[in-house]
């Protein structure tokens, strides 16, 4: 099944930028491309090629069915050529800033995770090297009493 969906109102605005604001949101909009729409008022519309209608090539009007195809053919080319360049330079162009802002943002974690890990390293160390001084001092105080014992004895 195709979901379909109409824009109205001049367009669709497409929310591009990181942040969700009016300055990250972008307007598109196209004309519509429905057959009785492509064309203009003095070449003619391309509904008007179906038979019985005013530039229908059963009468042998090719002349004015071909000049009504050409501005067919050049409203839908001018139409893809729009939407080419807003997926390229608009939304190409975000998709590329996004990036990069990833990646900067996942070298940043990366350097925040490094520093904790040094900081956590450095209070080990810090805690093995005060537990150890802490058992001399114990053992130190411990030797105290029984050297006085020794010389009682």
């Amino acid at each position: 099944a195709v979901n379909a969906f109409t824009i109205t109102g001049g367009g669709a605005e497409f929310q591009i930028g990181s942040r969700v604001n009016a300055s990250g949101r972008v307007a598109l909009g196209i004309q519509n491309v429905a057959s009785r729409n492509l064309g203009n008022s003095d070449a003619g519309f391309l509904s008007e090629l179906a038979s019985g209608n005013r530039f229908n090539v059963v009468d042998g009007n090719l002349v004015g069915a071909g000049g009504v195809i050409d501005e067919a053919i050049a409203q839908v080319s001018s139409l893809r050529g729009r939407l080419g360049a807003f997926q390229r330079n608009t939304i190409g162009a975000t998709v590329r800033n996004l990036g990069v802002s990833l990646e900067n943002t996942a070298a940043a974690e990366s350097v925040i995770r490094d520093a904790d890990f040094a900081a956590e390293t450095a209070a080990l160390t810090r805690n093995q090297i005060l537990q150890a001084a802490a058992q001399n001092s114990l053992a130190l105080a411990n030797q105290q009493p029984q050297s006085a014992l020794q010389l009682l004895g």
